[in-house]
């Protein structure tokens, strides 16, 4: 971790107006000894940069991925380094999340900076703060990540459904598994401390499939599509029976 700063401030600026054809997490991981990772990866924190990039808009996926990673590469060598060119199966298993599994954990979202403050500066303060959190001694987390929006994920589509984009520069999630050294309580701690480091960038909204804390609500979208998705639903599910967990009463305040 000892050039994380570095590293995540130019991951920081390039965000701030990457093509729309990639797209990439910052996370800090601390991952246990697992049978054919790298010993250099496991055991003690790392600052990780994933993504995917595609060809697109007249510009491919080697020249989007080539300039992101020279731009890091000219702040720190790489631990280890797996980007690759590789066919579209492997896609879903690049971000290397980890298996929670049946253990008991505990995990906090939240869209951060709306879009029309974007820029280099407030993406680096967002980064900054993201690292004062999760790199505290006192941090509980497995994993946390800023997940980059913006580019092809911040523009509606003209078909969109409900949520056609996000309207935020990052999508922040911390992970914290629960056990002997680690309670829901401790966890509570970490995500509202989280909260209160992200206070001025924090939207209210998040990602729907992320949303799993109902103690602390957010929208998936604004009122007035909210009003448009109840009547679609009154239409077509008049007895509810498709609402449960993706209802708007249990993610919206």
């Amino acid at each position: 971790m000892s050039d994380a700063r570095e590293v995540a401030a130019a991951w920081a600026e390039w965000t701030a107006d990457a093509p729309g054809n990639i797209t990439t997490s910052l996370r800090v991981m601390t991952l246990p000894p697992i049978p054919g990772f790298p010993f250099k990866v496991t055991r003690r924190p790392l600052l990780v940069i994933d993504g995917t990039a595609i060809d697109r808009d007249g510009r491919t996926a080697t020249q989007s991925a080539k300039t992101l990673l020279a731009t890091l590469r000219r702040v720190a060598e790489p631990v280890f380094d797996s980007w690759r060119a590789t066919d579209i199966a492997e896609v879903a298993i690049t971000h290397m999340d980890p298996d929670f599994g049946g253990l008991a954990h505990r995990t906090d979202t939240a869209l951060l900076g709306a879009a029309e403050g974007r820029g280099a500066a407030r993406s680096r303060a967002i980064v900054d703060a993201f690292l004062d959190v999760v790199t505290a001694d006192t941090a509980p987390f497995l994993m946390a990540e800023l997940r980059q929006l913006g580019g092809a994920l911040g523009q509606r589509p003209a078909d969109a459904g409900a949520v056609g984009h996000f309207d935020a520069d990052f999508a922040w999630f911390g992970g914290v598994v629960l056990g002997k050294k680690r309670s829901a309580e401790d966890a509570a701690v970490a995500f509202t401390a989280a909260r209160a480091a992200f206070a001025e960038w924090v939207t209210e909204y998040t990602v729907p499939t992320f949303a799993a804390d109902r103690d602390r609500p957010q929208r998936n979208y604004p009122a007035e599509v909210r009003a448009r998705v109840e009547r679609i639903r009154a239409a077509i599910d008049p007895e509810g029976r498709f609402r449960g967990d993706v209802s708007v009463g249990a993610l919206a305040s």
